[in-house]
């Protein structure tokens, strides 16, 4: 993409006429440095600091405009969405949207949102922004500016005031698209004026018929999803009249009664043995390797991911507030961070929900508080532990088998009904429907071999243990709390791609870190 801008710096350079520089596409912001993602950058692309080297920076571009010498710079940037990796990038907090950059002397710089804010994809062939500027363009007599002003107030009023483009202009003189000539010959000012009474009629009944196929397309594909659905719903429906219940008087399944008399998470009792760990099926990241062989000691899982009701018992005890509430935020798609924690997400949750936006700190906390109550170790599971607890005795990616879009009837993932709900979730997506958009309560799935439901899917699961790049044996024990330290998550969640939903797949965060997608379940020496 380089060359092709150096290209651009020439042609610019021997005409010296207008430069005009459109992208449309992912971009990010990182460390003040707005980047502009290639076609494909994306599959290499895993921590932040790898930008400037794969993709483009925005300031590079207005350089080189700037060295052609000419005197006139447009650079249009409909770039403003967030990128669809994990979090952005693998541990890395990238927020969402472009930020400002200083322009030149003979340059205007126009976004297609507020800075930090998110560009919406619309329904149509364009967005919201990129139909209203061409629109626009095409009026006469127009100067840039004006065109740009007009340009946010259509988006605004026609996305609720969610997005608002903005534009930063150091033009030395009014630019004009369209600056029209006046025609003198009346009789060629008619024939221009049936012609283009005639395209406009030709475009319209074009367009109605695009609109006619398009309205056939959309009910027909709805009738499929809607068929897939039933379908999928059936078939859960017979699995579960056909699956024996668990007896109550199970010696697999236990609560530890606290001191007030009302009883813990209800665990699992797995028995200790060994499994290769790692990326066995080939295909996964990095840090999933070298596959090795593991031995677990027997030990206690818990069943389900700690519930909202059950940490809210702890914090009505206890008086806590998690590292969300002291600092005023946690990292969520819907309606911004600010304000956000476990009570406050921008969407619905009840009791069994698993409980989110809770950092390394707050778990530990509600472990530590679990075992003065019960008299017995709770802790966050080592990552041996929990890839052990999620394979549940299988060799497959998934503990389902190899299929991610098999993953409806076992998990809450990314799947169509997330796709459709959740605007601006433009990243692959599980091709099912599970009848959840953001978090579903706790055990509304198959569970594996081992009894344990959501091992897979619904929000990332903290671990004691210490993350690094290859496995070197840290994942086989806890960790202590040391500064610049990271955390490894496991599980995948409701938001994620089909490659981090399986056992193998790793995430990563620091130790107050807290998103909308991690939870926490429990783990108890025997």
């Amino acid at each position: 993409m380089e060359t092709v801008i150096n290209l651009f710096m020439e042609k610019l350079r021997n005409n010296k006429g207008v430069g005009l520089f459109y992208f449309s596409g992912h971009g990010v912001q990182h460390e003040g440095e707005n980047y502009l993602i290639p076609v494909g950058a994306s599959r290499v692309l895993r921590a932040a600091d790898q930008l400037r080297y794969k993709a483009v920076a925005a300031g590079f571009v207005l350089a080189s405009m700037k060295a052609a010498g000419n005197e006139v710079n447009l650079i249009i940037l409909d770039a403003c969405r967030n990128a669809p990796f994990k979090s952005g990038f693998k541990g890395d907090m990238i927020p969402p949207g472009l930020t400002t950059m200083p322009t030149v002397p003979g340059a205007l710089i126009a976004y297609a949102a507020s800075p930090g804010g998110v560009a919406m994809n619309g329904s149509g062939r364009n967005s919201p922004y990129v139909k209203h500027l061409i629109a626009w363009m095409e009026k006469p007599q127009l100067s840039l500016n004006d065109i740009l002003r007009n340009v946010r107030r259509a988006v605004h009023k026609e996305t609720n005031g969610i997005q608002s483009p903005g534009y930063y202009d150091e033009l030395n003189e009014a630019f004009y698209f369209n600056q029209q000539v006046a025609v003198n010959d009346l009789a060629e000012q008619q024939r221009l004026a049936k012609e283009k009474e005639k395209l406009q009629r030709q475009q319209a009944e074009l367009q109605a018929e695009r609109d006619r196929l398009a309205g056939e397309k959309k009910a027909i594909k709805k009738e499929k999803a809607r068929l897939q659905a039933e379908k999928e719903r059936l078939a859960r429906q017979r699995e579960r009249d056909s699956t024996p219940i668990t007896p109550t008087g199970s010696k697999k399944v236990f609560r530890d009664r606290l001191k007030d008399g009302s009883l813990g998470p209800e665990m699992i009792r797995i028995k200790g043995g060994s499994f290769r760990m790692g990326d066995i099926q080939g295909g996964g990241d990095s840090d999933e390797k070298p596959v090795h062989s593991v031995s677990v000691a027997r030990f206690a899982m818990g069943r389900y991911e700690v519930t909202v009701g059950e940490f809210r018992q702890f914090v009505n005890a206890t008086g806590y507030k998690t590292d969300a509430e002291k600092k005023g935020s946690c990292y969520t798609w819907v309606g911004g961070n600010s304000g956000k924690n476990w009570r406050n997400l921008g969407f619905s949750q009840t009791n069994t929900h698993p409980v989110v936006c809770v950092s390394w700190n707050d778990a530990t906390a509600y472990a530590k508080w679990l075992s003065q109550q019960t008299g017995h170790t709770y802790r966050l599971p080592t990552e041996a532990q929990w890839e052990y607890a999620a394979r549940a005795g299988t060799t497959t990616s998934r503990y389902w088998g190899n299929d991610p879009n098999d993953a409806c009837r076992y998990a809450n993932v990314h799947d169509n009904t997330s796709k459709q709900k959740n605007q601006g979730f433009s990243w692959t997506h599980h091709n099912c429907t599970d009848g959840y958009a953001q978090t579903a309560p706790v055990g509304r799935f198959k569970p594996n071999a081992f009894d344990l439901f959501d091992m897979l899917g619904n929000v990332w699961e903290w671990t004691c243990s210490k993350y690094e790049d290859n496995y070197n044996g840290e994942e086989n024990r806890c960790a202590g709390r040391k500064s610049g330290s990271l955390w490894a998550l496991r599980g995948g969640a409701w938001y994620y791609l089909p490659g981090f939903v399986r056992a193998a797949s790793r995430g990563r965060n620091s130790h107050d870190d807290r998103n909308y997608y991690v939870g926490l379940r429990l783990a108890r020496l025997l």
